[in-house]
């Protein structure tokens, strides 16, 4: 039985850390703590389940139903989170799940291209500076990477975000979604491939394979769920997994294990057959402690709900829970 990988990795160096989804989630809320204290938040409030949510049913293997779930909510953990990249208008955005509120923040950068597809890569911090990178693409084809730095001035106290745009690539048209599982990032294009690609040590992208040629042309959302221990090959070594979770044009949720070794080998679950149709973007975060993981599912409307799988080490959809509507105006460009 596949273990997941908990305990944060070292890093690198100390500009690019190589840490578990878990670890990696929890340091970027970290430091985007100073940013939320001085943002205006756009979208606030915790709202009432709307009666109608498409709720995993634990009885039916995993298959969701549309009806009230009120009665079968659970609370979300105060150490839960999730972060999801947006773009609205052209103006970059973060939606944060912070337990139970969510809320959307300002980037402080509007990008002068129209986003095809977005991803958000890391975030490391050395010497009180927080660097936060991202992959975005343009229509016109275009890789930009996008780097915000935020530190505290010691006259003011007060942090200063700015940020940085460079092209590292052309010939990004036809890729549709992105989703970064650093150092690894793969993309789904318009042809149905999905494709995997690495970043290098001075942040440019390199091609790393060809994980399906094709058949991934109903795959509307990736997020990255976790990293996996799949234990140690014949020379000892640690094998390690990325975690993809897709949304389906037909409203089924999957998970996608690709081992980074044999990344053409790749184990394929259902969490969820059917009912998820409406959801524009789902989003996979993860908690300080437990095995619990939140799953934050935005509409079409930008109507933010979220869920709680129980046990997110098991593949399995029969455990997650509704929690609620958490908030609203998620929409634009949606991406993790």
């Amino acid at each position: 039985m596949y273990q997941v990988l908990r305990e944060a990795a070292r890093c690198a160096s100390t500009e690019s850390c190589r840490r578990p989804a878990r670890a990696r989630r929890s340091a970027l809320r970290s430091g985007l703590a100073a940013v939320l204290v001085a943002a205006s938040a756009l979208a606030t409030g915790a709202a009432a389940a709307s009666g109608h949510p498409a709720e995993p049913d634990a009885r039916g293997g995993g298959a969701a139903q549309v009806g009230t779930a009120a009665s079968r909510a659970v609370p979300m953990p105060k150490d839960c989170g999730a972060l999801t990249t947006i773009v609205a208008d052209q103006s970059l955005r973060f939606g944060i799940i912070d337990g139970a509120s969510g809320e959307q923040v300002e980037a402080g950068l509007r990008l002068d291209f129209q986003p095809r597809a977005a991803t958000y890569v890391v975030s490391s911090t050395n010497r009180g500076i927080t660097l936060r990178r991202l992959l975005v693409t343009s229509t016109d084809g275009r890789l930009h990477l996008i780097t915000l730095q935020d530190r505290v001035d010691p006259a003011t106290k007060k942090q200063i975000t700015t940020s940085a745009v460079t092209v590292i690539g052309s010939g990004w048209g036809d890729v549709r979604l992105l989703v970064s599982s650093y150092p690894y990032v793969y993309g789904v294009n318009d042809a149905g491939a999905l494709k995997r690609y690495q970043m290098t040590t001075t942040w440019g992208i390199a091609s790393a394979g060809t994980v399906r040629k094709s058949g991934w042309n109903q795959i509307v959302s990736l997020s990255r769920g976790d990293l996996w221990n799949l234990g140690k090959d014949a020379k000892g070594r640690t094998r390690y997994g990325d975690d993809i979770v897709g949304v389906m044009s037909t409203g089924a949720v999957r998970a996608y294990l690709i081992p980074r070794d044999t990344y053409q080998s790749l184990a394929v679950f259902t969490l969820i057959p059917k009912g998820w149709g409406d959801y524009a973007h789902v989003s996979v975060g993860s908690c300080d402690t437990g095995k619990s993981r939140p799953i934050v599912a935005v509409k079409k409307d930008g109507q933010v709900q979220a869920y709680l799988d129980l046990n997110g080490d098991d593949q399995r959809g029969t455990d997650i829970r509704w929690v609620g509507t958490l908030t609203r105006g998620w929409t634009g460009l949606l991406a993790d």
